[in-house]
């Protein structure tokens, strides 16, 4: 064999190259028979399968050693005519393996797909198999794919194609049946544990290359071909709170693409329409006050924002469309002013009735969920499309909050570097110039109790005023009012305080119905009592005791109270009636349980009754809002955005300029088109802008 091997004759080598091709072939086909024969003996696939690696384990085996004797041929003569591309002549190990792929394997190749087939089918159907055979068919494929550029084509071509072929009839007849006569809850956890199963076979017995394609043929079967089953079920879902069931939804739905589109979709349409319910059965109450209302609507809706937060954040990983979901969805129920109106009060104004509520200390909070709370508040408020309402009544109750002494100072703070963080400092720094007011007040106060010790007029009871930079803060003044003569002592001695720091260049404005008095009441026996009321409540107390009891329009004129403004008095006694409070003050005679007070009813007091020494009343009216102020305020933003505009552009067609303009506007509301149109055409009258005189759709600016 050497001699041949290193004889320098090339037709030595092809005769025993030809001769050693011609055994192979001949031991091959001997192999084959005897495989085939055996196989129509015991007719099983796994026996085949073994019966058929036993074989080829052997022959591969061989054909190795028969290499290593031919190796001087297989190392220079092989070779060169391999580069000379010579008669099909190849590696020897390389020819043994090409001849067993034709004359064995190709014979027997459908018999061994299906035995394999239905070894990994038992496996599937929960029967335990030997899956080293899997593994072992799989090199085999590999190793006779040589006359491929990349063997593994051949195993994809003959194994890993058909396979995923078998796979999809598989799990399409198994889906179908399971769904015939399950949940789809149940189905869900089916395909979950299908995909890990095929998966992890996938990795551990297949060739890398079939994992992809496998898995993306699960999940069309699986997955999409089942999506819409998956997608009627989801609303169920959400409304059940079966979070497992939607945490699978999502683990599904995520692998195919476009899988979470519709269900987000779904989960939006699903959050506006509850959250909408549920404000619609809010503000459906009848008779009580819009604060009231909003401080539980607002408080159910936070909960609800909260717990669909928690939903996406558990279930769905935070995903971005299921976010934007619950944006959307909320959006849509908190600005349909149509259906979720309380009297004059819409959404931002409702908020803003919750953050007085919860600013106050009246929700009780720790300071974890004093944090979590603004932080949904700071979301709802980011939904609206009108904030400018939002911050006209936020201004108007943090300055009662600061008038009465309600407001929670560190509380305060920290909502306050939220909304910072939310708009920026433009609107925010409005609010913090009245914590400055308060401050220089307060500094006044002190200055102005030392004036009244040195003041020829004393003042027979303790005083407090604020002074208010009329620029920054709102009016609160809801009703025109002039109180009892015992208070002209001290506004007449501080306006004289006043004066004389300030000197006649500012003028004080005095606001008599946003004042606090305390009065001290003692009765019968001596016991002393502190009742805490509005001046306005003050001034009605001390006419009714004076007189013993009056009419209602007696103390309306007595006070100066215009007769368009005479039911927010009656709002103001209200309070201090027996009807309406727990300790009252007041009574109307002939009915003592009356709540509503009419024109002509005569008013008394009566006695005090109660064991506590400092009672608190009521103010009786609340700071409402006024859209239709609001809206006038906007004219000013209009004006001064098409203005800005147009400054820049100096040259623009209508419709770029009110595009650009509501650019800025939106960022505190939602601009009306019509009222731009109104607005465009007043500044046109006031010469800063106008038609430009060959195309009346641009406009030009007026320097």
């Amino acid at each position: 064999m050497f001699k041949v091997c290193t004889d320098p004759r090339d037709d030595l080598k092809d005769t025993l190259y030809a001769n050693l091709k011609d055994l192979l072939t001949e031991i091959v086909n001997q192999e084959e028979a005897a495989m085939r024969k055996a196989y129509e003996e015991r007719k099983s696939e796994r026996t085949l399968l073994i019966d058929y690696l036993e074989r080829f384990g052997y022959y591969s085996t061989a054909t190795k050693m028969i290499r290593n004797i031919f190796r001087y041929m297989h190392n220079y003569w092989i070779p060169q005519k391999v580069k000379d591309n010579g008669s099909g002549i190849r590696d020897v190990y390389e020819m043994s393996l090409v001849i067993w792929r034709e004359k064995c394997y190709g014979k027997q190749q459908t018999k061994l797909l299906e035995a394999l087939f239905d070894l990994i089918t038992a496996e599937r159907d929960g029967k335990i198999q030997d899956k080293s055979i899997i593994v072992k068919m799989r090199d085999a494929y590999i190793s006779i794919g040589v006359q491929e550029t990349q063997p593994v084509l051949f195993y994809k071509k003959d194994f890993e194609e058909p396979f995923i072929a078998n796979t999809r009839k598989y799990y399409t007849t198994e889906s179908n049946e399971f769904l015939q006569g399950h949940s789809v809850s149940e189905y869900m956890k089916l395909a979950e544990t299908r995909l890990a199963e095929e998966e992890s076979l996938s990795k551990s017995y297949l060739h890398e290359n079939t994992t992809e394609p496998l898995v993306r043929a699960l999940e069309d079967v699986l997955i999409t071909q089942h999506n819409q089953k998956m997608q009627d079920e989801f609303p169920s879902m959400l409304r059940e709170d079966r979070n497992e069931d939607m945490k699978r939804f999502f683990s599904l739905l995520r692998r195919i693409p476009n899988g979470l589109n519709f269900s987000s979709e779904t989960m939006e349409a699903f959050l506006a329409s509850i959250s909408l319910d549920l404000i619609v059965k809010h503000v459906s109450v009848k008779q009580v006050p819009p604060p009231k209302v909003s401080i539980d609507l607002i408080g159910d809706v936070i909960i609800m924002h909260q717990k669909y937060t928690a939903v996406v954040s558990h279930c769905f990983e935070n995903n971005s469309l299921f976010l934007n979901a619950i944006d959307k969805g909320f959006r849509k129920s908190i600005n349909d002013e149509n259906k979720t109106k309380i009297g004059k009060a819409t959404g931002p104004e409702m908020i803003v009735y919750y953050c007085d509520h919860i600013l106050k200390g009246g929700a009780k909070l720790s300071e974890a969920e004093f944090d979590s709370q603004v932080d949904t508040i700071m979301k709802l408020f980011t939904y609206l499309d009108n904030k400018d309402l939002f911050y006209s009544m936020f201004q108007k109750l943090l300055a009662q909050r600061l008038l009465d002494k309600k407001s929670k100072d560190n509380l305060e703070r920290s909502f306050i570097a939220k909304l910072k963080e939310t708009v920026g400092d433009v609107e925010v720094n409005k609010l913090q110039v009245m914590f400055n007011d308060i401050r220089l007040s307060e500094e006044k106060s002190e200055g102005f109790k030392e004036f009244c010790k040195n003041h020829s007029s004393k003042i027979p009871f303790e005083t407090s005023v604020m002074v208010l930079n009329n620029y920054d803060w709102p009016s609160l003044s809801e009703m025109t009012v002039s109180l009892s003569p015992q208070f002209n002592q001290a506004t007449e001695v501080f306006a004289e305080y006043y004066l004389k720091i300030q000197g006649s260049n500012r003028v004080l404005k005095w606001q008599p119905s946003m004042a606090t008095c305390v009065l001290t009441h003692v009765d019968d026996k001596g016991q002393k009592r502190e009742l805490t009321m509005t001046a306005v409540q003050a001034s009605i107390m001390i006419l009714i005791y004076e007189n013993d009891k009056l009419k209602f329009d007696e103390i309306r004129n007595a006070l100066a109270v215009p007769d368009g403004e005479k039911t927010l008095l009656k709002f103001t006694i209200g309070p201090l009636l027996v009807g309406r409070s727990k300790t009252p003050l007041l009574e109307v005679v002939g009915d003592p349980g009356k709540k509503e007070i009419e024109d002509e009813d005569v008013i008394t007091w009566v006695p005090l009754r109660s064991k506590e020494r400092r009672v608190a009343f009521q103010k009786g009216t609340f700071v409402e809002a006024k859209p239709d102020e609001d809206i006038r305020a906007r004219l000013p933003l209009y004006d001064a955005a098409l203005v800005r505009v147009m400054k820049a552009r100096h040259t623009a067609t209508i419709q770029e300029l009110f595009g650009e303009s509501s650019t800025h506007l939106i960022k505190r509301f939602k601009p009306d088109q019509k009222v731009m149109r109104k607005r465009l055409e007043y500044l046109i009258d006031k010469g800063y802008m106008r038609y430009d005189p060959d195309d009346r759709k641009k406009l030009n600016y007026l320097a």
